[in-house]
């Protein structure tokens, strides 16, 4: 461990507080080109591969405790191999460094797969799950995919193509309205319609929720937000005041405060908002 580094920071209510760091030196752990495939793949982070791997050792141990005996001494043999690997698994996760420690998930499964190995409780209770149950989904999922490709191939060779290769897909959600002029070509399906109604003078979805601040904390029991436009020199404020309380709210206002050159030219009236509702 080395020396801890202490700085001051600003918080973000305009408070100082002092921070502490402190740095360790990980192990980095070495791998070599000898090494089989498994070993730097888990090594490198990939800790759901070795749950996969855990999850079938167990299933191989119990198949063959069914035809050879839980008493076989080839069974305690590669019972006790099967838990030094999980134990193993879990302390090389657990000291790894922080950008390739083992996830919650893998940990869960590879304990539940010790405990089902040395508790006789638990093994038969998922002794058919683990044998018979999910080997039917598996098959099922598979049957269900080879329907879907055989169903889909046939669909490709009989329907005619109506679109070709290199036509532009148009994602309205997603294109600014600011490019388009009364002279411009709308390569929206709909671009006739919209121009009619007069969309094409506003901006889009993606610049709406770009210009749009939140006010309050999610959590807090009043949630506002607001969505900043500029018009030449004025800046226009659309605030959404959401009650999140089971109770009506009175006399609601918005306080605005204003910084530099800034002036407040219209102020937001007080309002009454009923229980769950918005304004």
């Amino acid at each position: 461990v080395k020396e801890a580094k202490t700085s001051v920071t600003v918080l973000a209510d305009g408070t100082y507080a002092t921070q502490t760091a402190l740095t360790t030196d990980a192990e980095e752990v070495i791998t070599t080109d000898d090494d089989p495939v498994l070993r730097k793949m888990l090594l490198s982070g990939n800790y759901l591969l070795g749950a996969s791997v855990v999850s079938s050792l167990l299933k191989i141990i119990l198949k063959t405790a069914e035809r050879l005996g839980k008493d076989n001494m080839k069974i305690k043999e590669q019972t006790v191999k099967f838990l030094i690997t999980c134990c193993s698994m879990i302390q090389a996760g657990q000291n790894a460094p922080s950008a390739s420690r083992m996830d919650r998930d893998s940990y869960e499964r590879i304990s539940f797969c010790i405990r089902a190995i040395l508790d006789p409780e638990v093994e038969a209770e998922i002794h058919d799950v683990l044998l018979k149950d999910c080997r039917s989904v598996l098959a099922d999922l598979l049957e269900e995919q080879k329907e879907f490709e055989k169903a889909h191939s046939a669909n490709g060779e009989e329907g005619e193509q109506m679109i070709q290769p290199d036509s532009i897909l148009s994602f309205r959600q997603l294109k600014s309205r600011r490019g388009l002029g009364a002279t411009d070509v709308d390569l929206d399906d709909e671009g006739d319609l919209n121009k009619a109604k007069g969309l094409d003078e506003t901006q889009g979805l993606s610049e709406h929720l770009a210009h749009v601040h939140q006010l309050t904390g999610f959590s807090d029991p009043v949630y506002a937000e607001a969505q900043v436009s500029v018009h030449d020199f004025d800046i226009v404020l659309n605030i959404l005041v959401i009650n999140r309380t089971p109770n009506t709210l009175t006399n609601l206002a918005v306080e605005l405060a204003t910084m530099g050159d800034l002036k407040l030219v219209e102020k937001p009236q007080s309002f009454t908002i009923g229980a769950m509702g918005h304004r």
